[in-house]
């Protein structure tokens, strides 16, 4: 999808489009495209609720709110969190982020929404800034229409 942007193919030019990308993917001369967000966290958002889920404590009540009886154990029981989020062979660990977070996302609720709140709620500052930056995108696409 950069190369799009890049090539200014139609349909991917500023004020055709908004483009939001994963956290993690590296765009130099990120701010020479007006039309580009990332997503916020820094990384892909399976490896963002993998590290979540890992750092929540086993006691919180976040795992009976996701899906009573849920927990780190049923989440991480056939993929470890180290192939998750490895750096060094990255398209791997993207391809095995995704089907860990796949593999999951049945006891998440609709758009996984039982997961991606709480991390929401105590991410709220980088949050607030990216929705921050996409108003101002906005707004942008909105004087130049």
């Amino acid at each position: 999808m950069i190369h799009l942007v890049k090539e200014k193919a139609y349909g991917f030019r500023f004020l055709q489009s908004i483009v939001i990308l994963d956290g993690d993917v590296k765009i130099p001369q990120c701010n020479k495209y007006k039309n580009i967000l990332l997503l916020p966290g820094g990384n892909s958002p399976e490896k963002i609720i993998a590290q979540f889920l890992w750092d929540t404590s086993d006691d919180s009540p976040i795992w009976d709110k996701i899906q009573p009886g849920y927990s780190k154990q049923i989440a991480f029981k056939d993929f470890k969190l180290k192939d998750i989020l490895n750096n060094f062979e990255e398209s791997k660990s993207r391809e095995t982020a995704k089907k860990w977070f796949n593999s999951q996302s049945e006891y998440w609720g609709r758009g996984c929404a039982r997961v991606i709140t709480p991390w929401i709620k105590q991410n709220q500052s980088i949050i607030d800034d990216f929705v921050d930056n996409l108003k101002l995108l906005l707004n942008k696409y909105k004087t130049n229409i």
